[in-house]
């Protein structure tokens, strides 16, 4: 009757091949565990397709009817990235803003009772749900996948120089039943770049204040040099003609004695 009593014992499996012709089979009836209506129940290897058909069975119960359920996703998938220099100085060159290396893990896992071969993947980078800086190159698809079990694989990508703050990694699974996608959020800072930055304009910012206060410094010592050359400019032209007065004073009185003498003579 559609609900989850369906004779599950009797099920039958029917390899279907994609572009053949319509497979027919034959399906023995018996009585099912629950009341009518009763259906014939078909579904798609990957739970994405269904159909059903009215049965009738003589004889057997008839009680109320079940709407089919919403056919889930039979994959669930994941994505993380986290930072993973090759070195020393892979680590230097992304604190200083270069490029970084970063270990992408992406897992898908087969929920379906059956096993899956046509997963196909994609992921990409960028700052938001739509940007993009580049594309995870995840290689050959994941192949055969069985039932219950998980498929890993990590890669590593390089992102570009200046690539900073939030990140936002996605992975898309499709093929099997409805379209899958996965996101995962992280972040990165130059944190030493930041730190030289600001000592650079620490050391300029001390320079400037240094300077100005040199040039201070020089303009009250050129003041005070001026001040304290003043009075003696005028002290050497008070007393310039009282030398001069005091030479041309001696001078005449000599001459004055020279006449004396010579009258004498």
């Amino acid at each position: 009757n559609g609900s989850a009593d369906c004779n599950m014992v009797e099920s039958r499996g029917v390899n279907l091949l994609p572009g053949a012709a319509p497979t027919a089979v034959q399906v023995p009836v018996v009585e099912p565990p629950s009341s009518c209506p009763c259906v014939v129940r078909v579904v798609s290897a990957s739970l994405d397709q269904l159909a059903v058909v009215p049965l009738v069975i003589t004889g057997h119960p008839t009680g109320p009817t079940f709407t089919p359920g919403v056919v889930h996703t039979v994959l669930s998938a994941s994505i993380t990235a986290h930072l993973a220099p090759s070195g020393w100085w892979d680590s230097l060159r992304a604190k200083l803003g270069g490029s970084a290396n970063y270990q992408v893990t992406v897992a898908v896992i087969n929920r379906s009772p059956v096993t899956l071969s046509n997963t196909q993947l994609s992921a990409v980078v960028g700052h938001g749900p739509t940007s993009e800086i580049t594309s995870i190159d995840l290689g050959s698809p994941p192949g055969p996948i069985a039932a219950g079990q998980t498929w890993t694989k990590v890669v590593h990508v390089r992102l570009p120089t200046a690539s900073f703050g939030h990140l936002n990694w996605r992975l898309t699974v499709s093929g099997e039943g409805p379209t899958r996608t996965a996101s995962f959020d992280n972040s990165r800072h130059p944190t030493l770049l930041v730190l030289v930055l600001a000592l650079v304009i620490l050391d300029v910012g001390v320079l400037a204040v240094r300077r100005a206060m040199r040039r201070h410094d020089r303009r009250d010592q050129a003041v005070e040099a001026d001040s304290g050359a003043s009075p003696v400019i005028d002290v050497v032209a008070q007393e310039l003609p009282v030398m001069v007065s005091t030479r041309e004073s001696t001078a005449d009185a000599e001459h004055e004695r020279h006449l004396a003498g010579a009258g004498r003579r």
